[in-house]
Order: C-alpha cells, then structure tokens, then sequence
C-alpha cells in the first residue's frame, strides 16, 4: 500500500460507509477525519470523542460547496454522501489517483437502519429516555416523513452506481454473507481496489464489524421483521421499487 493512496468512501446513507471505514483503518489506512456532502460537510477531527460525535454530529458540520472541500480529501480515506452531478465529477476528477468506492444496500435495510440510527442519537442527547421496541406501527411512523426524502437522496446519487472507473460493493456481500468465504472475497476485493493486500480479509472484517462507529448499533437491521402493506405502500409511492431494481435488488 502506498503512503499516498486516496480513497474517497461514497455511499447512499446506511450501506456500510463508517463499517469501510473501520475495514480500511484495520488494513492501515487512516481517516482524514472528513465527511462531505455536496454543499455541506463534517470534520470529525474537531470531535474530542466518538460519543461527542454521535450526541451532536451537528456540531461539526459546516455549509461549504464541494468545489471548496475536495480539497480535503488526502491521502487515507474521506467519507462522502455525493450526489452524482456534474460538479461532483469534475471535482472528484481533479483529485490525483482518488481510489473511489460506491456503497450499496437494499433500500428497505437503509430505511430501517436509518430510523435505528436517528433513535440511537436520541438515546445519546437523552439517556433516561428508554426506547420503545421495534414494530411495523412506529416504523410506518417513520416513513411517513422520512421515505420520500431518502428515496429522493438515493436517486441522486445512483448514477455512481455506473460511473467509469468506480468501485461498487454491495453492504449485503461485505457484512451480511453468510458464508464467510464470500464476505472475506468481499472485502478482500475492496481493499485490493483501494491498493491493499491483505493475508486475512475475514479476520480483518470480522475486527471491522466489531469496532464502535458513529453509527454503529451492535446488531444488524432486519428490514423483514418490520415490513407490511403499509411500508410497501410508502416505499411504492416514493418510487423505491425502481430505485431498487437499478441498484440490482430485487422486489422479495
């Protein structure tokens, strides 16, 4: 692996992108501790602490163009939830040997994993309030005001999906496999494109998975357990079946 290896970890929200991160940093590549978006980014390396980051994320955000922060990306890996424009690509074109990955998840997982992950904020900024379980009724709940939006997120950024010269992967091949010589082929394949060769992939994920993220949570999102007529309904109405099938998943 070269000292100078840039890596940029794009991905629709809630693929996998901060567990890559914990792939890559367990394979020796670092952080360079920057999270962007097209307008907006985070830099975590004002952060004296993951809790602190987890509680208010939102305290180290700052509204900045993607032509004024991709500068930042460096040598390691950059986080980013880009969407695919044509200033996007100019920018990411003009960083010299940017390694860039595209992450990937069933959008109903996504969704689930999205209400858990704005839950367990919660439960950071007011730990006496106890979480009420899991059900289909509170994740309809949620859906009401979160799906269209996210599906319109996604569809923005789908078209890195087929972008010359990026990597894709799949969060269901990396972390969800069950057979574990596929997810440390998995794995082994996006660090090799990242230009790092490793011995042990599946030990190296299997570390990756274990270690705290800002989004980590401790256990997988089963999309299953929550879905019904419902869900399907919203998901439906902001056209998720089609975002889904671009993506390469089916309609199960």
């Amino acid at each position: 692996m070269s000292a100078e290896t840039v890596c940029i970890i794009n991905s629709i929200p809630k693929s996998g992108t901060y567990f890559t991160g914990a792939l890559l940093d367990q394979a020796g590549l670092r952080s360079t501790g920057y999270h962007l978006r097209n307008q907006h980014y985070w830099d975590w390396t004002r952060a004296g602490s993951l809790e602190e980051i987890i509680r208010d994320p939102q305290a180290f955000r700052s509204s900045s163009t993607l032509a004024e922060t991709h500068s930042l990306i460096g040598a390691g890996y950059t986080y980013a939830h880009l969407d695919h424009t044509a200033e996007a690509i100019q920018h990411l074109a003009a960083v010299p040997a940017l390694r860039h990955l595209f992450l990937i998840r069933d959008l109903r997982a996504c969704l689930l994993s999205s209400m858990r992950f704005a839950e367990q904020r919660q439960q950071a900024q007011s730990p006496a309030t106890p979480r009420p379980p899991l059900s289909p009724e509170r994740f309809c709940g949620f859906l009401e005001t979160a799906c269209k939006p996210f599906m319109d997120g996604a569809a923005r950024q789908i078209g890195w999906k087929d972008h010359p010269g990026v990597g894709v992967f799949r969060f269901e091949d990396l972390v969800e496999a069950p057979d574990p010589a596929l997810r440390a082929e998995s794995c082994r394949r996006l660090l090799e494109f990242c230009g790092i060769a490793v011995a042990d992939a599946l030990g190296i994920a299997d570390r990756a998975i274990a270690t705290p993220t800002r989004t980590f949570s401790g256990s997988l999102s089963d999309w299953r357990s929550v879905w019904n007529a419902a869900a399907q309904e919203q998901f439906v109405a902001a056209g998720g079946p089609a975002l889904n099938s671009a993506l390469g998943y089916g309609h199960d």
